[in-house]
């Protein structure tokens, strides 16, 4: 039998519900379980990982914000941002003076650049 969603511990679980899916919610209501207990913590489950996505989610956004704006090459042409993968790559990572050496060349190739642009990017 499909549980009542009349009942005063549904309401309880509604209220952490922070936003309405008419799929979501559809299906949720339309669940058989044996108890009325196990709908509650299929749905609280189902809330808190809702929510852990949605919060995963919020900090990939921020974390790539600048990819998301300013596109795949970070806003600039493409064959500068070649340009700079390509020399920013000449130097292997465990070389003494790595940053400085490549940094240096960037400077000459892209002159048009500022330094904070080039430290950005």
């Amino acid at each position: 039998a499909v549980v009542s969603t009349q009942s005063t511990g549904f309401n309880g679980v509604l209220k952490s519900w922070e936003y309405q899916s008419d799929n979501t919610t559809e299906t949720l209501f339309s669940l058989r379980f044996p108890r009325e207990e196990c709908l509650y913590q299929y749905i609280e489950q189902y809330l808190t990982t809702d929510k852990q996505y949605n919060d995963a989610l919020h900090e990939l956004k921020l974390s790539y914000d600048i990819v998301l704006n300013k596109g795949r090459f970070g806003g600039w042409p493409r064959e500068e941002h070649a340009l700079f993968e390509h020399i920013s790559h000449m130097y292997p990572v465990d070389r003494h003076q790595r940053s400085t050496l490549s940094l240096e060349m960037l400077r000459k190739s892209l002159s048009h650049r500022t330094e904070d642009e080039l430290r950005e990017h």
